[in-house]
């Protein structure tokens, strides 16, 4: 996304240096953005079959044969931080697909859903401490 990135000499009287760069932004996937949706997808972690991705991740070769050269997941002394890193998280990525299963909610935008809220859980947790609150100010 980011097109001709230069540093270049400093700004003003100060010390800092000014970064100059172009954005390649492309107008339709601008427009797709802007839209809201009216579904999303999620994992559901509460119902997760938490055994399974136990099983899946402890029978991994994360240990020592994850540096041979047995496969192309293993890890190499000259790969860069970002290819160890997304080797590491693959396996976690495909336990959580096969064993958290998904869920779709529908989603309402108006001017005030677009307000970030709390879980419904969360709120009644903290209608319980205001609750808790006002009898322990009151005594």
């Amino acid at each position: 996304m980011i097109l001709n990135l230069n540093v270049v000499t400093h700004f003003s009287t100060s010390d800092h240096y000014m970064v100059d760069f172009e954005l390649f932004l492309d107008q339709t996937s601008s427009r797709e953005v802007s839209r809201p949706t009216a579904t999303e997808c999620y994992y559901d972690y509460d119902n997760a079959d938490i055994q399974s991705v136990v099983n899946y991740l402890w029978d991994h070769l994360f240990n020592s044969e994850i540096w041979s050269n047995k496969s192309d997941i293993n890890v190499c002394f000259n790969d860069s931080v970002n290819d160890v890193w997304s080797k590491f998280l693959s396996p976690i990525n495909k336990a959580v697909d096969k064993f958290v299963p998904l869920k779709t909610r529908r989603r309402h935008y108006t001017k005030s859903s677009t307000a970030k809220r709390y879980p419904r859980y969360i709120r009644r947790a903290l209608s319980k401490k205001h609750s808790y609150w006002k009898t322990y100010k009151k005594t």
